[in-house]
C-alpha cells in the first residue's frame, strides 16, 4: 500500500482501492453519488463520502468514522471493510504496515445486521453461547484445525465477527487469545437469577439465619475470580470451601441488617454466636454493594479515590497465598439492596508459589472489556524478593508500541483523582505483597484502548532484598473479540 493509513478520531482509514482489491472485491466508484462499492460473490459493500451509514448487502450499518477524501485519495474505515468481508486486519504504527489475515471462508457470507437464523444456516448451531440475546450474545465455534470463530450479536443482529487461528494468534508469553477465550467460557454454567438465589432463605431478624447460597452462584463467582487470576498469571485454582462460604454468608446477612462496614455493630436481637461468626467474616472478607460476580469485577477494578492508593481488594483476589475462598449474598430487608462478601484472608496454598511480581493488567494478551481507561494498573511485588519500594526512587514508563507514544510517571504525579496521572507505592502487605500502582487519568481516556494496542511497562528504582537495583519490563497486548469482549 503506497499511501499511508491515517488515524481520524481513533479510527484507521486507508485508501479504498488497495484494501478492496486486497480483500478480493471488484471495485466501483459512482462520481455522482460519491459512493465506493466493493463486490464479490455473496457480498456487496457500499460507502458514501461524508456519510457514517454504510450498506452491507443492502442493510444499513453505522460507522465510527465516515469515508473522506485526503490529498485527492478516497479513504475508508479499515476495520469495517475488513471485518465485513470476513478478514482480520492489524495496523502496525511503528512500521506503517497493515496485515490482512484470511479467516474462515464462510465468514465472507456473514454480514453486519444478519439475524441468528441466517448465521445458523451458514455455520450451524453454535456449540457455545454466552449472554442474553435480548441484549448481547456471543456464539463461539471451534474447528478441528484449532480455529475459533466468534460471532457477536447486539439486539439479536450480527454486530461483529472474529476468527482466531494459528496464523493470526501466535502465543505471547506462552498464551494465545484462544486460551483466554477457553478459560472464560468453559465449562458452560447454567444462569441463575436472584429470584432463586438460595437453597435455604436467610432470616434478617431474630432468630437470625445465614441461609445457604445457591451453588450455581458460588461456582460462577469462583470462576470469575479464577479468570482474573489466570489473566494475571497467578495460580487459577482457587476452590470453594464450605465453611468459608458459611461464614461469608453470615457476614453478608450482618452487613445487610447492620451497615456496610468491615466492623458492623451487633443488632440487639442478634445472638452472640451469630454475631461472632458474622463479624469475623466481615473482617476477613472484601465487601461490595452488588451481586457476587459483579463484586469480583468491582474488586479487580478498585478504581475509587479511596481505593487507588492501595488497590487492596484486587491484591486480595490475586493473593499468591490463597487457595480457598467463600462467598455470601444478602438483601437489605427494608429496600432489597444487595450486599456481597468474598472471604480473602485464606493463606493455605501449598506448596508455596514462587514468583517475582504480579501485574494487572497481566502481561501478554489481555481482553478489552476487563480494563477501563481510568482503572489503575498495578504490579504486586514478592516481599521475599523485593525490598519495600520507595516512592521517591520509583519511576514508571508506559509506552504504546503501536505509535511510540510514552507516558512517564514519578512521585510528582501525586493527585489520586482519576482525572490525573498518578503514581504511588504501597508497603502494607495486602494480598501478602508490596505494590506499585499508577494510572494515566484523562490522558489515556482521550486515547482509549483498541484491539491490537500493545503497551510496554517499564518500572525503575526498585531493589531486591540484597539492595541490588531491579527493573521490571513487560508488555500488555490488548485484544477484542468480534468488536468487544464478552463479560457476562
Amino acid at each position: 500500500m503506497n499511501e499511508e493509513p491515517i488515524m481520524v478520531n481513533n479510527t484507521t482509514l486507508v485508501p479504498f482501492r488497495p484494501i478492496f482489491e486486497a480483500l478480493g472485491f471488484k471495485v466501483g466508484w459512482d462520481n455522482q453519488t460519491r459512493t465506493v462499492t466493493g463486490k464479490k460473490e455473496g457480498l456487496e459493500i457500499r460507502l458514501t463520502l461524508g456519510s457514517k451509514t454504510a450498506l452491507v448487502n443492502g442493510k444499513p450499518v453505522q460507522l465510527a468514522q465516515a469515508p473522506a477524501i485526503v490529498s485527492g485519495k478516497t479513504f475508508v474505515p479499515l476495520r469495517f471493510v475488513s471485518e465485513s468481508s470476513g478478514k482480520t486486519t492489524k495496523w502496525y504504527g511503528n512500521t506503517k504496515t497493515i496485515q490482512v489475515g484470511t479467516q474462515f471462508d464462510a465468514l465472507a457470507k456473514i454480514a453486519h445486521g444478519m439475524n441468528p437464523n441466517e448465521v445458523e444456516r451458514i455455520l450451524g448451531k453454535p456449540p457455545i453461547r454466552i449472554g442474553d440475546m435480548e441484549w448481547d450474545e456471543y456464539w463461539v465455534y471451534k474447528k478441528n484445525n484449532n480455529e475459533y470463530t466468534v460471532v457477536a450479536y447486539h439486539n439479536a443482529f450480527v454486530d461483529g465477527v472474529s476468527v482466531f487461528n494459528d496464523a493470526n494468534d501466535p502465543p505471547v508469553y506462552g498464551r494465545t487469545k484462544r486460551m483466554i477465550i477457553d478459560r472464560f467460557v468453559e465449562p458452560k454454567l447454567k444462569a441463575t437469577s436472584y429470584s432463586n438465589a438460595y437453597v435455604k432463605e436467610p432470616s434478617y431478624s431474630a432468630p437470625y439465619a445465614a441461609g445457604e447460597f445457591h451453588p450455581g452462584f458460588l461456582e460462577h463467582s469462583l470462576r470469575r475470580a479464577n479468570f482474573y487470576r489466570y489473566l494475571s498469571g497467578v495460580p487459577d485454582d482457587l476452590v470453594l470451601d464450605a465453611e468459608l462460604s458459611r461464614r461469608a454468608q453470615h457476614g453478608a446477612v450482618l452487613v445487610a441488617v447492620s451497615g456496610y462496614s468491615h466492623r458492623p455493630s451487633q443488632p440487639r436481637d442478634m445472638s452472640d454466636e451469630f454475631y461472632e461468626i458474622a463479624s469475623d467474616a466481615t473482617m476477613s472478607s472484601s465487601l461490595c454493594n452488588c451481586g457476587t460476580v459483579q463484586a469480583v469485577d468491582e474488586f479487580m477494578e478498585d478504581r475509587g479515590v479511596l481505593n487507588v492508593d492501595s488497590v487492596g481488594h484486587r491484591r486480595w483476589v490475586l493473593s499468591p497465598k490463597m487457595k480457598k475462598t467463600g462467598f455470601g449474598l444478602a438483601f437489605r430487608p427494608r429496600d432489597g439492596e444487595v450486599f456481597s462478601t468474598m472471604y480473602v484472608l485464606d493463606q493455605s496454598r501449598q506448596p508455596k508459589w514462587d514468583y517475582d511480581y504480579i501485574p494487572y493488567p497481566g502481561k501478554g494478551y489481555f481482553p478489552l472489556g476487563f480494563l477501563d481507561y481510568n482503572t489503575p494498573w498495578s504490579v504486586m511485588l514478592n516481599p521475599d524478593k523485593f525490598e519495600e519500594p520507595v516512592l521517591s526512587e520509583v519511576t514508571v514508563e508506559l509506552e504504546r508500541l503501536n505509535d511510540g507514544k510514552v507516558w512517564r510517571l514519578d512521585q510528582s504525579d501525586s493527585n489520586r483523582t482519576l482525572n490525573f496521572k498518578y503514581l504511588t507505592v504501597d508497603t502494607v502487605l495486602s494480598g501478602s505483597t508490596y505494590a506499585v500502582i499508577f494510572h494515566l487519568g484523562d490522558e489515556l481516556s482521550r486515547e482509549g484502548f483498541g484491539d491490537g494496542d500493545v503497551y510496554e511497562v517499564r518500572i525503575h528504582g526498585l531493589k531486591d532484598i540484597h539492595q541490588n537495583p531491579v527493573d521490571i519490563q513487560y508488555q500488555v497486548h490488548f485484544f477484542g473479540v468480534a468488536g468487544g469482549f464478552f463479560r457476562d
